[in-house]
């Protein structure tokens, strides 16, 4: 069955539980952080609502039976369920996942035919803090630095003993697009299904409509789609295919140039001295010319920031702003790190590290190092607040929780501003409150049957046609269609353009419509929630947490405090 006909079973559940917590007047240290289980399902062209009730609630009722969870804590997102669960204490961490594993297998009947599998990894909670490197070169371009990065330094320090993974932030990745022209797909009488399931049988798909894919295929313009009285119609007489490079989620920057910032993570007590020792010989291993720089993020002065959304062709611009700025105040360098949304239309967080000098005579950072440059992050535009990180500060998460979600914001944002007048409250957001703007088309039944065309051959249109703008399930019954802005290719507008038969253009047969939708759930044991984050000195936690509590919530709703 193909993604864009597909029905999808509504699973309803009506379970809460309530979990309280406690606040004191004293300032212990952060106790370790608890051993956890994480599961993810994939959900291409499902909203987070779709996501919420037909995937993530499956996840928490099947999570909720193993007996060693102690807390569960949800995300539905575009296309993505994650649930967390964090573990009694005392509990083996394998033991437990092996128990979530059979539990898993039952659970997988329950969910949509068009989700992913679920997948299953081990968080320990002790993990060590890892060794950090950074690659730089000033003659690759971005796509071969990552092309290293992943070809050779990932995959030696993955085999080092005692690492449990390694990270990447920076580069770019190599991408080839298939842009299916509609009207020659008319023209030679080809279906849109036959391209799909030619795509597919090469694992290079189209789910979800005619979005961008990337294939390492270099004669994939030779794939043949159709034969009309044995001559063969190729992708190339179909499409146009176009090889580029995108970036990745995550960008670096240092020094003027594009770097790849990595950094291994070390299972629980495993000495660090078989990385460096891997990091110290690298170096032999890679092309002339390329810098490979180990660092540790503990000698530098840290500072994050919050980044308003913004459109991805703007992020380059934007890093090279900051670090403009950043170069003014005459100390550097500066290594930048501007991490993903958590979903599309949220917020990213911006990390920009001064790294000691290269002369020992000029010292390590000051404090007003710090605050000339938390002086330049406030006057960015584009940039929330910003705080200095490891200087006494505690990052903090409160939950609010309760059975009707639409009543939540409220008391959340209230709560938020109650926090934000407590001295020593450096940050605070809320997430789970967010909304991102999208397009849906609607079909026009009316027009369709007085045209003699049915919703299956308006979708069949859109679904070929909208190259770089990916479609949400695309359902012939004529429901509303999600399109969400892609990185490249037709604008959603154009979608109006495309033939459903020739002479007719979709727009005559339907309407675009600007909407607002949440752009991240979030579910905490069992029911909704939303997450207050906050920065705060340690000096101050008691008073943070008493401001939390110091007005009654409304019935049925629970405040979880660190």
């Amino acid at each position: 069955m193909s993604p864009f006909s597909q029905r999808i079973r509504g699973l309803v559940w009506g379970l809460s539980l309530l979990w309280a917590a406690g606040c004191t007047r004293s300032s212990p240290p952060a106790p370790p952080a608890p051993d956890r289980l994480q599961v993810s399902v994939q959900a291409p062209g499902f909203g987070p609502g779709e996501v919420e009730t037909q995937i993530l609630r499956v996840l928490e009722e099947t999570m909720a039976r193993l007996p060693a969870a102690a807390a569960l804590e949800g995300e539905a997102r575009e296309g993505q369920a994650r649930l967390v669960v964090e573990l009694a204490k005392g509990t083996e961490p394998l033991s437990a996942a092996q128990a979530a594993r059979e539990l898993l297998i039952s659970a997988v009947s329950s969910l949509p035919d068009a989700a992913g599998a679920p997948v299953l990894e081990v968080l320990p909670g002790e993990a060590g803090a890892g060794q950090a490197w950074l690659l730089r070169a000033e003659r690759l371009s971005p796509a071969e630095l990552r092309e290293i990065q992943d070809r050779v330094v990932r995959r030696r320090l993955e085999a080092v003993a005692g690492v449990r993974r390694v990270e990447a932030c920076g580069g770019m990745l190599p991408e080839v697009r298939v842009e299916i022209d509609p009207r020659r797909l008319q023209a030679l009488g080809v279906r849109f299904e036959e391209v799909q399931a030619a795509l597919s049988s090469l694992n290079a798909g189209l789910p979800g409509g005619s979005r961008p894919q990337r294939t390492g295929l270099d004669l994939l313009a030779d794939l043949v789609v159709h034969r009309q009285e044995d001559v063969p119609i190729r992708l190339r007489d179909l499409a146009q295919i176009v090889h580029d490079q995108r970036p990745t989620g995550c960008l670096a920057r240092l020094r003027g140039s594009w770097v790849v910032q990595g950094e291994a993570r070390l299972a629980a007590g495993a000495s660090p001295d078989p990385v460096r020792a891997a990091l110290a010989e690298l170096p032999r291993s890679l092309p002339a010319g390329l810098e490979l720089r180990p660092w540790s993020p503990g000698e530098a002065l840290a500072l994050r920031a919050e980044v308003a959304p913004t459109e991805e062709d703007r992020r380059a611009r934007l890093l090279e702003a900051v670090e403009a700025a950043l170069e003014e105040t005459g100390r550097g360098p500066w290594l930048l790190r501007l991490a993903p949304p958590e979903a599309p239309g949220l917020p990213r967080q911006l990390e920009a590290s001064l790294l000691p000098q290269a002369d020992p005579a000029q010292g390590r950072p000051t404090p007003q190092d710090a605050a000339a440059a938390l002086q330049v992050l406030a006057s960015c535009p584009g940039l929330g607040p910003a705080w200095r990180v490891g200087d006494g500060a505690r990052e903090l998460t409160l939950w609010l929780s309760g059975a009707d979600r639409d009543a939540l914001e409220a008391p959340a944002r209230a709560l938020l501003e109650r926090l934000k007048g407590v001295p020593g409250v450096r940050a605070a957001r809320l997430r789970g409150v967010e909304r991102a703007p999208g397009l849906v088309l609607r079909l026009e039944r009316e027009r369709l049957a007085a045209l003699g065309l049915t919703p299956a051959q308006a979708t069949q249109a859109l679904a070929a046609g909208l190259a770089g703008v990916e479609v949400g399930r695309v359902e012939p019954s004529g429901e509303p269609i999600r399109l969400l802005l892609g990185p490249g290719g037709r604008r959603p507008a154009e979608a109006l353009e495309l033939p459903v038969v020739p002479g007719i253009p979709l727009g005559q047969v339907a309407r675009l419509e600007q909407t607002l939708a949440p752009a991240l759930l979030l579910r905490r044991n069992l029911r909704p929630a939303v997450e207050l984050r906050l920065v705060v000195e340690e000096a101050q936690r008691a008073a943070a947490c008493e401001a939390a509590t110091a007005s009654p919530l409304p019935p049925g709703m629970t405040l979880q405090l660190p």
